[in-house]
Formats: structure tokens, sequence, C-alpha cells
């Protein structure tokens, strides 16, 4: 995220003590100048990159975005020359936190979106910030909080804050279970993950697009520590951090589903992305999916496409756990149509604008090889067999075969 760079709140408080000091007024003249504190730690948004693209294959950019800057750090000591002296009323009896800041700090899925200041602090004899302002969480750092005033970052106490009630208040309403989803355990729970997830917080690219706050966009697939989602307004995809976004909160909602009804991601995302929705139950109750791609005009593609039609019709009524599924490697939705209509295609189809969304199926098929592309998963998303990419062995009469074994031994 591009930030506005802020100034030495440090030094304008010098400024301001020796001023008052010698007698002058409180307000400080010199220029300001870059923040003295050490440079905070980016987060997702200060590296991301995205391209508006409405290409089958579109390629993210890679060029890294200017690094956030430095938070102000409040100044410490005495509040700011111009601000009265406070006095601290008595303290109020409170439960002590379920965890400490520095355990926080590793607990992404615990941070609050926002967090309210409990003290005043005070930068400058203008800007103060009193008890009672909500703000947004950017980044833990030791027993610090950088918060984004919309101006810029300050640096703030944890203790001036009330984070450690709200991730306290977090972990007392969740079960066992659904506190061990974390952001480090998630993705190897694929069973967990939702369709959809939202925008918790402003998202801007190097190449000057935006997502709000608010906005739903699709899973695609875990990277690393990062999500790849799907932007239907931007119509392309790019990474965000797990905290950017409710993925968490929302795995978290499926724990409460019986086991049994935890249908892995890669054949719900696959069911969501059809052109039909009457299609989505054979997929999801699939054990073993076979993905094809194919393109109008393309002669592999013809002289294919019967034989996957007649396996198709042979296998299907004794093998009610698999399913075929089309995706369209055409330059356009008419095209698509066309060969939908023109070969008959077996089995079902994803729509033509959601190729991106069906779990990563984007980058794992449309990737230059020749056509046509033919992939047998399993349920959970696991690549059983595929055809050779440069047209050798194994073929697709080769990976029907196999798929053909497969679904015997299941029976």
């Amino acid at each position: 995220m591009n930030r506005s760079v802020v100034r030495s709140e440090w030094l304008v408080g010098v400024l301001v003590t020796l001023a008052v000091a010698c007698g002058g007024s409180s307000k400080a003249s010199t220029p300001d100048s870059e923040a003295s504190s050490p440079p905070a730690k980016p987060d997702a948004a200060s590296s991301r990159n995205a391209v508006a693209s409405t290409d089958p294959a579109p390629k993210s950019a890679h060029a890294p975005a200017p690094k956030a800057p430095a938070p102000k750090a409040a100044a410490a000591g005495k509040p700011p020359a111009s601000a009265p002296a406070q006095v601290a009323p008595p303290a109020a009896p409170s439960k002590a936190p379920l965890i400490s800041i520095i355990d926080l700090r590793d607990r992404r899925d615990l941070w609050p979106t926002k967090v309210k200041l409990t003290k005043k602090v005070g930068y400058s004899p203008t800007e103060v910030y009193n008890p009672g302002l909500e703000l947004d969480l950017v980044e833990i750092a030791a027993g610090q909080v950088h918060l984004d005033t919309g101006n810029g970052l300050i640096e703030v106490p944890a203790a001036s804050t009330d984070i450690l009630e709200r991730a306290s208040n977090l972990m007392a309403s969740l079960s066992p279970e659904q506190l061990a989803v974390t952001a480090k355990t998630l993705p190897s729970h694929p069973e967990l993950w939702p369709l959809e997830l939202t925008v918790v917080r402003p998202l801007s690219f190097a190449n000057g697009a935006s997502v709000p706050a608010g906005r739903t966009v699709i899973l695609r697939a875990f990277e690393g520590e990062q999500v790849n989602v799907y932007d239907r307004t931007l119509k392309t995809y790019f990474p965000a951090a797990i905290n950017e976004t409710d993925i968490v909160a929302r795995a978290r909602e499926r724990v409460k589903l019986d086991a049994k009804d935890r249908t892995p991601f890669f054949v719900r995302s696959l069911a969501a992305a059809l052109e039909s929705s009457g299609g989505a139950p054979a997929v999801e109750k699939s054990d073993y999916v076979l993905v094809y791609e194919a393109r109008l005009g393309c002669g592999r593609c013809a002289q294919f496409l019967p034989e996957l039609t007649k396996f198709y019709e042979r296998m299907k009524p004794d093998h009610p756990g698999f399913e075929a599924v089309f995706v369209s490697n055409d330059f356009t939705a008419d095209d698509a149509k066309k060969l939908e209509e023109r070969e008959k295609l077996p089995g079902q189809a994803v729509a033509y604008d959601r190729r991106l969304e069906a779990a990563d199926l984007g980058t794992k098929t449309q990737n230059g090889d020749l056509l046509p592309l033919v992939y047998v998963y399993d349920r959970s998303g696991k690549l059983v067999t595929r055809n050779a990419a440069n047209g050798g062995k194994p073929s697709a009469s080769d990976v029907l075969a196999t798929l053909e074994k497969k679904l015997g031994e299941k029976k």
C-alpha cells in the first residue's frame, strides 16, 4: 500500500520543549523531516501488483511497489506542550488478557481489523489522538502497533489500545477446534477453505488499481502465507495477505459442519464455476474429475473429442463417481459455445467468464501446451495423470485408459 511519508515527531517534540523553556512560542517552525523510527515491515500490499486483463492466461506483474514508510512514534514522556496535563482516572478492574502482545504478533488470525485508543497519544501540539478513536490495524512490532489514520501510519504502544481485549474476546468466543484454525494451519485443510472472501482492508497496486474494503473476491488457491484471489471487477487475480481478508473467520464457520459435510475445496470450486448449477452435484460427489481443454478450429481437438464422448457414454452409467469438465481455450465466449454445440461435448462446462476462478485451473492448464489438454484429478484436487505437454506419451488416449483403470479399482 502506498502511504504518504511522515515527518519526525521526535524532533518536533524536542523543538517545542526548547521553545517553551526559552519563553518562546509553543509552535515549532522547523521544516518537517523523515521519521526517525525503524522502517515498518512491509505488508503484502507494499509489494503487490495486479494486471487488469481478460486474457485466458493473464500473467501477474512483479515489479515491486514503493515500500510503506515508517510510522511516526508517539512523543515520549509528557504530553505535547500545548496539551493540558492529563490526570489518569482510577483504573477499572479488568480481566487479564488471554494472550500477550508478543504472542499476538505471530497470530495474525487473531488480529482485529481495527483497534480503539484507550489513552491519548500525541505527536505535536496540533496532532493529538484522543481515547475512543478507532483506527485500522496494520502491523504489530514488539510492544507497538502500527495504525492507519488515513493520512499515514502512526506507532502507538499496544498498552494504549484495546488490541489485547479484542483479541481475547475473539479467543473466548471460539471452540478449541476453531481456535486451532490459524493462518499457518489453514493451507493444509482445503476442506475448510471458503469459496468467497471479503477484503477487510483497502488494497492498492503498483499499476494504480485498487480494491476497496468490503469487496467480495473468489478464492483460487493458497500461495505460501498468502491467498490468490480473483476479482470480477478488475477481471484479474492477485495475491493478498491472509489478514487482509476474512478467510480465517469463514473457515472457522466451516468447522461447525460435520466432518462428512466438509466437501473438498477443489470440487466445490469447480462446481461453483459451471455454466449450469444443475451439474454441480455430479462434480461435488465425484471421486475423479477429468478436465479437458480444447478450442474451436483445433485439428487435434477435433480428433480427440469424439473419442472422449464415446468414453464418457460408456463409463458414466456404471461409474457415477466420475465426471468430465470442459474448460474453453477459445478467444471468445461465442467460439466456446459453438464448439460445445458442434461437438456435443460430454459432461459439464466451466462458464467462459469463470475459467480463472475455478480452483486455479486457469494457471494449471492454460499454459501454452499443445491442445487438447487432458487432466485427471481426484476429489481433493491432486493431479492423477495428464497427457504430455508436447504431444508425446502419455497421449490423451492414454489418460482415458488410466482413468478407466482407476474407475475399475473403485468398483
